[in-house]
């Protein structure tokens, strides 16, 4: 199978892309960007696809970053796909976050993306990591020190954001724009050892290719394992004792009795994670520092990062801090709450987007829409009311004629986050799934040869 074979087949086995999809692409005018881009131009007959590059400019550079830009304008007029540039002052901008340049730009880049996503109705945004770019994630993580989740990589897919070329390397890629006469620019500080990222894709990947050429495919699957063992030690972390309060976590140690190393590691993360409001900067140390206090006297204490301590209190670890996650707690307990009940035609409000309701006739020939957002159901095949709202334990999806499949298996097969579960809006009716928005559809609810009367639902995300 050619390249552009293998691209769509694995775009259909991941089901990243369907028919009508509206996607913002990220094209920096590299190797990697541009074969993402002529990849998706490709398709775009078949999948009658909607297609808009955004560039952006981190005026870091100088005139090679100008360079860059007027390469990027110029292949996408080439083409014939819009594109948009966008020039961020990332220096300035890192310096004011108190960030590194290389984080202000990448926070800046998807936050432009998903910008442009929304002003255009489009519901997904297309980057170009390959599969080098998930084994470097992996050496990177597991050297500075990462949990497990960490060393699953990079995701195929999270919420709107896809990666069609994951599995394939970059000497592939490099090799189909040379077959292919098509050329692309080189960023110069890609060139140098300066970033720790650089240093393990020129020192790290070439030593370990001469071990064994294939160590890069190698890692990718390790990686799929370990996000699959990932979340086996999830559901494990669940059985632990942990209660939450506003400003502090406190942990029951029984109930890590008998818990292997990982998962009382993963319980210590959601514990810091509920005060810190991100995982970022949390090492392995720290959560071994915590653990080791599980058999020390009462009152023994560590310090963690963003201010937080660790403390044993008789048969409870306590853990504490500034009250950093206060807000994100509250947002995400008044997420909890969401409950909108679907009564016609009209449009319905959440705090994160709207759901457009409209009956209409049905009969064969009738255009079915099949982007990610915009769904038709058969009315007759509902039970009662249709509600707006969160995932519950006990809900299932009918996913084939054989038979339903549990809502967290799905999230589990389709790799969702776990933190991005319990907010993934989902619409039921009085007795089961009818629509994962943005995932799956119900098979109990498609219409078919015998349906007269449908709903076309439609769900504009507001923030993402």
């Amino acid at each position: 199978m050619d390249f552009s074979g293998r691209i769509r087949e694995f775009v259909m086995q991941h089901e990243l892309i369907e028919k009508n999809d509206g996607i913002v692409i990220g094209v920096s005018g590299g190797a990697d960007s541009v074969c993402l881009l002529l990849c998706l131009t490709e398709l775009r007959k078949h999948f009658k696809l909607r297609l808009k590059a955004v560039h952006i400019n981190h005026m870091i550079r100088g005139e090679e970053a100008d360079r860059d830009q007027s390469f990027v304008e110029e292949l996408c007029r080439e083409l014939g796909v819009d594109e948009i540039s966008v020039r961020i002052n990332v220096p300035q901008l890192a310096k004011e976050k108190h960030l590194t340049e290389e984080e202000a730009g990448r926070n800046a880049r998807y936050q432009t993306f998903k910008e442009v996503m929304e002003d255009s109705g489009f519901h997904k945004i297309a980057v170009a990591h390959n599969s080098d770019d998930l084994a470097e994630t992996v050496i990177f993580n597991m050297a500075r020190g990462s949990s497990i989740k960490g060393l699953a990589g990079i995701p195929v897919r999270r919420d709107c954001i896809i990666r069609p070329l994951l599995g394939v390397r970059r000497s592939e890629i490099e090799e189909y724009l040379k077959e292919r006469g098509r050329s692309f620019v080189t960023d110069s500080t890609n060139l140098l050892d300066d970033y720790s990222r650089n240093s393990i894709r020129h020192t790290v990947i070439p030593a370990l290719n001469k071990l064994n050429d294939r160590a890069v495919d190698h890692i990718a699957a390790a990686a799929e394992d370990v996000a699959e063992i990932y979340e086996m030690i999830c559901d494990m972390a669940d059985t632990a004792e942990i209660h939450f309060e506003e400003d502090r976590v406190k942990i029951a140690t029984k109930s890590l009795e008998g818990l292997r190393g990982p998962v009382r590691r993963e319980v210590y993360l959601r514990a810091l994670e509920h005060l810190a409001g991100k995982r970022k900067d949390i090492g392995s140390v720290h959560l071994d520092s915590i653990d080791g206090l599980c058999s020390k006297e009462n009152g023994s204490a560590a310090d963690l990062p963003y201010g937080i301590t660790a403390v044993k209190s008789y048969d409870n670890l306590i853990i504490s801090g500034i009250g950093a996650g206060k807000k994100a707690k509250k947002e995400a307990e008044e997420k909890k709450d969401l409950f909108v009940e679907i009564s016609g035609d009209g449009i319905y409000y959440t705090d994160n987007g709207e759901i457009q309701v409209k009956t209409m006739d049905y009969s064969p020939g009738t255009e079915i829409p099949s982007g990610d957002l915009v769904k038709m159901i058969d009315k007759d095949k509902v039970s009662g009311k249709i509600l707006l709202r969160y995932p519950r334990q006990e809900d299932r999806v009918k996913i084939s004629a054989a038979g339903y499949k549990k809502l967290g298996r799905l999230f589990t097969d389709l790799k969702v986050e776990r933190e991005d579960r319990k907010t993934a809006p989902v619409l039921a009716d009085d007795n089961e799934i009818i629509w994962v928005i943005g995932r799956r559809l119900s098979e109990a609810f498609k219409v078919d040869s015998s349906t007269k009367s449908v709903y076309l639902l439609e769900y504009i995300q507001k923030n993402i």
